[in-house]
């Protein structure tokens, strides 16, 4: 399952720690390090994997994912991979071409979510980390570094 957030509101992005009522907000700010790094089935934490799907990973970036994004960071952070894609054009450019197809922007993003999860679910150590519990989350950026898209998928 993959879902989006505007970098710039936070709000469409939900809790970070999923909770139930009965949870104090001590444990939400700062939940044990048992919860954000559960031992997985082959061996380890989940932040064990994550760093070693990162190793794995950064020495392949820069790396070309299309004509027009490019993977140029990841960065393990316990339970989760964060990786930052450069997309070739700016804001205003995006807006443009949207415009003059007629496609709202709701639309693109709706795509974007889609292409981010088939690209983690297709690549064998994303799809790794994700079923063994992991989120790997794709900060999108234009040409000019301005915030686009944050995607995370936590389900292959």
């Amino acid at each position: 399952r993959a879902h989006a957030c505007i970098e710039s509101d936070y709000a469409d992005c939900g809790p970070l720690v999923e909770h139930s009522e009965s949870t104090n907000q001590d444990r939400l700010e700062n939940p044990p390090f048992s919860e954000l790094c559960p031992n997985i089935k082959s061996g380890g934490t989940i932040c064990d994997l994550a760093k070693e799907v990162a190793a794995i990973i950064a020495p392949e970036l820069p790396k070309q994912l299309s004509n027009n994004m490019r993977a140029v960071s990841i960065i393990a952070l316990q339970n989760s991979l964060n990786i930052k894609v450069r997309l070739a054009y700016t804001e205003e450019h995006l807006n443009g071409r949207l415009s003059d197809l007629g496609v709202s922007r709701d639309v693109i993003d709706k795509r974007m979510v889609s292409q981010t999860n088939n690209l983690v679910c297709s690549d064998v150590d994303l799809e790794k980390f994700v079923l063994s519990g992991g989120v790997a989350g794709y900060r999108y950026v234009f040409s000019d570094g301005n915030a686009y898209l944050k995607i995370e998928v936590s389900k292959c």
